[in-house]
């Protein structure tokens, strides 16, 4: 593969300013990884699971 449409590529992908990514809070080091490149958290998302009696350890 040539390297100049390559570099156009990244340089495109880079210039784009909205990213969605999905890191948990447990995934500390990759959010850290997404600060350190400039991303910013616009919004969060959560679920919750209800262990029914059976389901119990």
């Amino acid at each position: 593969m040539e390297t100049r449409p390559l570099i156009s590529l990244v340089g495109a992908i880079l210039a784009n300013r909205r990213w969605i990514t999905f890191n948990a809070e447990e995934n500390r080091p990759m959010l850290d990884v997404n600060a350190a490149i400039g991303l910013v958290p616009v919004a969060h998302e959560g679920s919750r699971k209800l262990l029914l009696q059976a389901e119990r350890p």
